[in-house]
């Protein structure tokens, strides 16, 4: 249960991070936004800071407060794609996107610490494995749910919604993932 409710946590990251890919077109109609806004809003910009603060917030899980740090890692980005729901502007939306990545930038770290301070070296490769699927069935996720979502109810309910189950998901990795295990 611990690989897979890290797998799901990895899901949800990439999910949160593809969905503005997904919803571009609608997000650019509705923000006025230009091809190379949208572009440095969710490419470039993002990846600064989630590259940057990645480092930063694995040095914090890798001294074995996994659950804290991917519970508030979830908290944040799910709470920031809800807020991107409901942005006027392609600046709001970019603070929105910033806030996403700083949350998103411990997860794979905090996960990966989870891992070799919880299995021993032989017992690694599986659930690696399984936190490692979590990017192309996050693919499919944002391509069918945001798709989904989008069309019936429009691209800011679909950050909304996929934001929020994030956030419904925290109880849950600090339970499973939460307590201060240990080989």
């Amino acid at each position: 249960t611990r690989d897979a409710v890290l797998a799901l946590v990895g899901t949800l990251n990439y999910v949160d991070r593809f969905l503005p890919g997904v919803l571009a077109e609608p997000i650019k109609r509705d923000l006025a936004l230009s091809d190379t806004a949208i572009g440095i809003i969710n490419g470039f910009g993002f990846l600064i800071v989630y590259a940057v603060l990645g480092i930063v917030i694995a040095r914090v899980a890798d001294r074995g407060m996994f659950g804290a740090v991917i519970a508030g890692c979830l908290t944040l980005w799910g709470s920031m794609t809800m807020l991107g729901g409901a942005v006027q502007s392609g600046f709001q939306l970019a603070l929105t996107r910033v806030g996403v990545a700083v949350g998103e930038a411990g997860s794979t770290p905090a996960a990966h610490a989870y891992v070799a301070r919880n299995f021993l070296p032989s017992k690694r490769s599986a659930p690696l494995a399984v936190i490692t699927m979590s990017v192309p069935l996050a693919s499919a996720a944002s391509l069918l749910g945001g798709g989904l979502l989008a069309e019936s109810l429009g691209w800011r309910m679909a950050f909304v919604v996929m934001g929020g189950i994030s956030v419904l998901l925290v109880p849950l990795v600090l339970w499973v993932v939460g307590s201060r295990q240990s080989l």
